[in-house]
């Protein structure tokens, strides 16, 4: 099935060299640190020409309450996580924002199989617009609260190269038990002097 993906990331700021980008390796969620060491990045003056680099994961899990062997009586939930990781190297830039950075903005796109998205408020907001857009919702992060979460979490840890949080959560719908991995029965038997499960 086609995950939701983000598209239109910015802000960007002008003048400089340009830092590569490189994906971290760990996909803990729920406001963890990414502990992945092995990339380093160099850090970005204020002064660059390219975009701010920014990694997205999506996290799903499948939560099925199991019935016997009749599927018709299991209860499906696919939920999901959106996780946002920013490496150490532009912190300086989002804990202490320049007047020249844009609000940081995303959208997502390929929602067809995507409901009850759940965005967390104190740090992102749907954008309102007077028409709808067909290539999906935009959001734009509240850049105080964002200087203040990623502040937190370069206190806790400097030698970290990235850090991420998520941001949003939604549900994946369904066709029931197909979209199980692992599907599991149960049976018994008894007799006189036993009983087999």
């Amino acid at each position: 099935q086609q995950q939701p993906t983000i598209s239109s990331v910015g802000p960007s700021i002008a003048n400089g060299r340009t830092t590569p980008f490189t994906g971290p390796n760990n996909q803990s969620f729920s406001n963890s640190l990414m502990t992945s060491l092995d990339q380093r990045m160099s850090p970005l003056t204020i002064g660059a020409s390219d975009q701010i680099p920014i990694a997205v994961a999506f996290q799903e899990t499948i939560h099925v309450m199991m019935s016997g062997d009749d599927q018709t009586k299991w209860k499906v939930r696919i939920l999901g996580d959106m996780l946002v990781s920013f490496p150490a190297a532009i912190l300086n830039l989002l804990v202490n924002p320049s007047p020249i950075l844009n609000i940081l903005e995303f959208r997502l796109q390929n929602l067809n199989k995507v409901e009850n998205i759940i965005a967390n408020p104190q740090l992102i907001t749907l954008n309102q617009s007077g028409e709808e857009s067909s290539d999906g919702p935009t959001y734009s992060f509240n850049m105080s609260a964002l200087s203040n979460i990623l502040r937190n979490l370069q206190e806790k840890n400097r030698s970290l190269p990235f850090f991420n949080f998520g941001i949003l959560k939604y549900e994946v719908k369904h066709t029931g038990v197909l979209n199980i991995p692992i599907q599991v029965s149960s049976q018994w038997t008894r007799t006189f002097d036993t009983i087999s499960v």
